[in-house]
């Protein structure tokens, strides 16, 4: 193959480059940078078969040497009677020669860059000009195919293999023929994928069998199975201590409703009680009301906690290497926007979470999510013990914040740069619907009956109205369920006593016969 051209790269500072090939004028050689061709003025011949730029051309730029031997008229010409020469006649057959093969190699340099839009049609190519030996993997883009240019007719049977389609080409439904956005899907095969999501009703008229885990927000709307929630009177509606009465925050644990309490080291900067301002689909929520506006200290802490049973989270296995995950949801609505904290510990106190949430519009309910990893290390109760600590901040302190997201060692009570609620003189912050579940998906809040929510307060604390009598012989009382441990009794008149006291009954009588208040507690 002859050479009719040599290219180069430049590198900013050399100015003369060789060509290796012949030409029969100096005008003949051309030279472009970059594929633009320059004037003759920007470079001199150093000698025959060297090219000289009065300026060295730049790094990295294209540089080409390349022959366009002149055809306009033949070198020689001959007339009727005159000498003929050799070198005349060689002259004449090397201009025809130079241009031959200077056209073979115009052929060659050819890309698609080089044919105008619509340059080259179908008319002007004969049938199976193009072979697929004749396109360079990748050359023929989406962009290059006119809209409906390739129909069914024009792909033989078989011809597309799935080894021809790429794994991420993302071929929309509605570009398959039945469209997967209106028709259904029949297959005698199985459908699988690491997600498989639709956002209308999947239905079978047969059996469903699913073989690995399947992640479901919802079955017919509702909740999946009983007991998933670990959260006792997660909807607020439970208050036997209080009724709806405010409570005000101290240095000590004060319950607002079952088994939610509120807590803080500098006393009486928050009140909290059981509220009627709830979502739709709920009647109760915990109410908080900052006191003033107070700066928290870097060392202070102000939380909402509820403590789940070890009995009652022994089955996450959490503190070994089969720890499974949680999520946290409930709803939320304060005054103030912006990102708040919350956090989970054991009750060593020395493995911690830290989470963080957003309410980005003020006094409206917003649904939070939040997914937690299962802790592998630690040691986490699986007893009558308090199992797991879920704090919410109202406003915590640089000790005891961290960033969010991982398990730590210290004790924290919120997520590091959180809103303090404390900090604003009247604001306000309502939470319900809290429910701690195992997976990655929150579910529907799981509702149980009024009576099954009892229940479940009274394993901690149960206040009743009992009549008690005076006399030799104490009487017994029942409690309405077997509680967690042996309770603390309290709200006898003169001379009250309990006796054998235990987590299902105590013997009690007092001085004289009436009817007192009763609260029985063995709170976590």
């Amino acid at each position: 193959m002859a050479t009719t051209q040599n290219t180069y790269t430049g590198n900013g500072s050399l100015t003369e480059y060789s060509f290796t090939f012949p030409y029969l004028e100096e005008s003949d050689v051309r030279v472009s940078l970059d594929g633009v061709d320059q004037a003759t003025t920007a470079y001199s011949f150093a000698n025959a078969t060297t090219i000289s730029f009065n300026t060295a051309p730049a790094n990295g730029v294209a540089i080409r040497i390349y022959r366009q031997t002149a055809q306009d008229a033949p070198p020689a010409t001959f007339f009727a009677g005159s000498a003929i020469r050799a070198s005349d006649l060689n002259e004449n057959f090397l201009q025809q020669l130079y241009v031959a093969q200077e056209t073979d190699q115009i052929a060659r340099n050819l890309t698609a860059g080089d044919i105008a839009p619509g340059g080259i049609t179908n008319v002007q190519l004969a049938d199976d000009a193009v072979t697929t030996a004749k396109i360079a993997d990748l050359n023929v883009t989406t962009a290059k195919i006119n809209d409906s240019a390739v129909t069914s007719a024009k792909i033989a049977d078989g011809t597309i293999v799935n080894a021809d389609v790429n794994a991420s080409a993302a071929i929309a439904g509605t570009k398959v023929s039945p469209d997967f956005g209106s028709q259904n899907i029949a297959t005698t095969g199985n459908v699988s994928g690491d997600n498989i999501t639709a956002t209308g009703d999947i239905t079978a008229t047969g059996d469903a069998t699913i073989t690995g885990d399947a992640t479901i927000g919802s079955l017919n709307g509702g909740q999946l199975a009983g007991t998933r929630n670990r959260i006792i009177n997660g909807d607020m509606r439970i208050d036997q201590r209080n009724a709806g009465a405010s409570v005000t925050q101290t240095t000590a644990v004060n319950f607002v409703t079952d088994r939610f309490s509120c807590s803080g080291n500098v006393a009486s900067k928050f009140t909290a009680q059981r509220s009627t301002v709830a979502p739709a689909g709920f009647t109760n929520s915990l109410a908080v009301t900052s006191s003033s506006a107070y700066s928290v200290g870097s060392s202070e802490y102000f939380i909402l906690r509820h403590i789940i049973e070890g009995f009652n989270c022994a089955d996450l296995a959490w503190g070994t290497a089969d720890a499974k995950p949680v999520v946290l949801s409930f709803k939320v609505r304060s005054s103030l926007t912006g990102t708040f904290g919350g956090s989970l510990f054991n009750s060593a106190l020395n493995r911690n979470y830290a989470f963080s949430y957003t309410i980005s519009a003020a006094d409206t309910w917003t649904d939070i999510s939040i997914p937690i990893a299962g802790d592998t290390s630690g040691t986490w109760l699986t007893d009558s013990g308090a199992g797991l600590y879920i704090n919410w901040s109202m406003g915590t302190g640089s000790t005891y914040s961290v960033a969010p997201g991982s398990w730590g060692t210290s004790t924290v009570f919120s997520a590091t740069g959180a809103t303090s609620v404390v900090g604003t003189n009247g604001a306000t912050f309502y939470i319900t619907g809290v429910q701690l579940e195992v997976g990655s998906v929150a579910t529907p809040f799981e509702r149980r009956s009024y009576g099954q929510e009892l229940a479940l307060c009274q394993r901690y604390y149960e206040k009743q109205a009992v009549t008690l009598y005076s006399g030799a012989l104490p009487l017994p009382y029942f409690n309405a369920v077997s509680m967690r441990a042996t309770p603390t009794i309290t709200g006898g008149g003169a001379g009250f006593i309990a006796a054998n006291a235990s987590p299902r009954y105590a013997l009690m009588y007092q001085s004289g016969q009436a009817t007192q208040t009763l609260e029985f507690s063995i709170e976590l």
